[in-house]
């Protein structure tokens, strides 16, 4: 049964989510957030932040499956998370971009940011799943 796997891979995946965002956020954005998030609250409500780090694993570890194409595992679930981030990030900064004066320029680092960490939870999912048999 997949229901374990999807487990394991959603709450590793989280935490990987977690770990680079708490970890390395700070580093790639030394100047806090980027200027999309100005205007947010002045104290993030964290549970939020948690509930859409689970979502977003819990999703990609329910889809893995569907896009693997028989290579290793840990690239394919790298490419898997890269697209999925992106797929994620860019109608949200072209959204973002539409309502907020914004230099468009500065709405490619957080698409990045998206891309890399996600890809990074995909490369564990894809571990976790390992080869999958067609």
């Amino acid at each position: 049964m997949r229901a374990p796997k999807i487990l394991i891979a959603t709450l590793i995946a989280m935490v990987v989510l977690s770990l680079t965002n708490i970890v390395f956020f700070p580093m790639a954005f030394p100047d806090g957030p980027p200027e999309q998030f100005r205007s947010a609250r002045d104290i993030p409500l964290r549970g939020y932040q948690m509930a859409a780090l689970f979502v977003a694993a819990f999703i990609m570890s329910l889809i893995y499956p569907l896009g693997y194409r028989g290579n290793k595992p840990w690239v394919e679930g790298l490419r898997f998370g890269m697209i999925l981030g992106s797929l994620s990030a860019v109608p949200h900064a072209l959204n973002v971009f539409a309502h907020a004066n914004i230099p468009g320029g500065l709405l490619l680092t957080p698409v990045l940011w998206t891309a890399v960490t996600w890809g990074f939870a995909g490369l564990t999912i894809g571990l976790v799943y390992g080869r999958i048999e067609r």
